[in-house]
């Protein structure tokens, strides 16, 4: 399950150069990203604590996976979205819709990044494998071919399924307003 929550605006006493005015997201990811929308480090920090306490399996302090992509908003804006860029959007405005669409290729790319280590790791387990068959000419790693076919197969399901890297955004399926948005991240990260 995914949740986006509109968080109430910062204190009036916190020391923060956002204007109250400004709205603040946070969206949660069942596949463990989290992306902070107008949230200060600090305030993210004792957030992302608060989570961690109810996720399964959490990633130790100081391993999380950081991203920073900048929201420019220009309500003069004649479509929902303006240029993307690999550190920015521009969009008309920031709502759920627009948080929606934008949280989901983001933490859908810091999960790649995660993913990706796995990758390199099994390539070299299955380049060390395929050596020491060519080097012999016997085969002699049964045992540690199935576990990292094993694991090939948990990392295949959970960038299908639970990343859902292959799924449309309900958002941008059902408001065409989103589609360019969601292309044009998609297409920035080369989610496609």
């Amino acid at each position: 399950t995914n949740i986006i929550i509109q968080l109430s605006p910062p204190p009036s006493n916190c020391p923060t150069s956002l204007s109250p005015s400004v709205p603040r997201y946070i969206a949660i990811y069942r596949f463990g990203s989290v992306v902070f929308f107008n949230v200060t480090t600090k305030e993210a920090s004792r957030i992302l604590e608060q989570i961690k306490k109810h996720a399964v399996d959490p990633i130790a302090v100081g391993f999380e996976r950081r991203e920073h992509f900048e929201m420019a908003l220009q309500p003069q804006l004649e479509t929902a979205t303006g240029k993307i860029t690999a550190d920015r959007a521009t969009v008309r405005e920031l709502d759920m819709n627009t948080v929606g669409v934008v949280s989901n290729i983001m933490g859908q790319t810091v999960a790649l990044d995660w993913h990706n280590d796995t990758v390199d790791e099994l390539l070299a387990n299955f380049s060390k494998i395929n050596s020491s068959v060519e080097r012999t000419g016997d085969f002699t790693q049964k045992e540690n071919l199935f576990q990292v076919v094993a694991r090939n197969n948990t990392l295949f399901i959970d960038m299908v399924g639970k990343l859902g890297i292959k799924d449309r955004s309900d958002t941008a399926w059902h408001l065409s307003q989103y589609e360019s948005l969601h292309e044009g991240m998609r297409k920035e990260f080369d989610l496609d």
